[in-house]
Parts: structure tokens; sequence; C-alpha cells
């Protein structure tokens, strides 16, 4: 996604709600995907959009019991809500995080859980120093990146091809 990449709120959530429409509603990356439209929209400042693609990715995968698309969505809701109630989303968000963690580490989700590092410093804010470790758990979670469909393949996907 070179335009998210680029700093391209609108162009990302455009393209990234273009694919969305093309995925039957039961495909196992509609819910990722929705989370990644959800933080698009509300960098672009579209907050209600947003909210309604991050509630659905989490409300689907809480139906499928998906737990890490489920924490994933719920952590970007907390974290877009973060300056509208910025004591209870923060501690929402801090909790989601100590849950989730484990569960994205255990399956190799390395954006859910540098974003999740990313959001925690955030929230923290420096406290205690730790700013600079979360940022380094959050780099290097970011670095490697591998989806966590993929992982188990070294980074290849299936034959079915990427909806981005």
């Amino acid at each position: 996604m070179s335009w998210w990449r680029l700093g391209h709120a609108g162009r990302t959530s455009s393209l990234l709600g273009r694919a969305l429409r093309l995925l039957d509603l039961d495909d196992d990356q509609r819910g990722e995907l929705l989370c990644e439209l959800g933080i698009a929209l509300n960098t672009a400042g579209q907050t209600e959009a947003a909210d309604v693609a991050i509630l659905e990715a989490a409300e689907t995968a809480a139906h499928r019991s998906d737990r890490r698309i489920e924490l994933r969505a719920l952590i970007e809701l907390a974290a877009a809500h973060l300056l509208d109630d910025s004591a209870g989303e923060a501690q929402r968000l801090l909790a989601l995080a100590e849950e989730a963690r484990p569960i994205f580490e255990g399956l190799r989700d390395e954006r859910s859980l540098g974003r999740t590092w990313m959001l925690t410093g955030w929230v923290k804010g420096g406290m205690h120093g730790r700013n600079e470790e979360w940022g380094e758990s959050a780099t290097s979670a970011a670095s490697r990146n591998v989806r966590p469909e993929t992982a188990a393949t070294g980074g290849r996907t299936s034959g079915r091809s990427a909806a981005v």
C-alpha cells in the first residue's frame, strides 16, 4: 500500500474501501482490511466512518470467534477516541494491549503487535523513561511485519491473491 506509506490517508481509505467491496463478506482478510480502513479514515478526519469500519471488524470477529482481529479492532477504536476521553479510553487501550500482546506475539502478527506497542508508548508518553523501550519494540515488530496468515510460509501467500 504505497499510498499509505506516503501518508495519503484519503487515497488509502479509498483504495481499501474498493478492495473491501470486492471481498466476500466471509473472507478471512476482511477484518484486517476493515481495521486498516478505520485507521486511514480516522487519520483523514472521517471519525464516524472510521468507527463504522472498526466496529464492523470487531463485531464480525467476535461472531467468528477471532479474538486476534477483535482485539486489534477494539485497540484501534480506543486509539481513535483517545482525545475524546483520554482518561477512560487510555486505560481501556492499555488493558486491551496487555491482553492482546501475547496473542499477537503467538500468532506472529507483527502489524498488530507493532501498532499496539506504538499506541502503548503514545498513551504512557515516556512514563518512567520507558518510551524508548516501547519505540524499539514497535519498530522491531513493524520491521518484521509478517502477516499472520503468511508467517508459516515465510511470507509467501497461497495461490489466492491479496485484495490490496
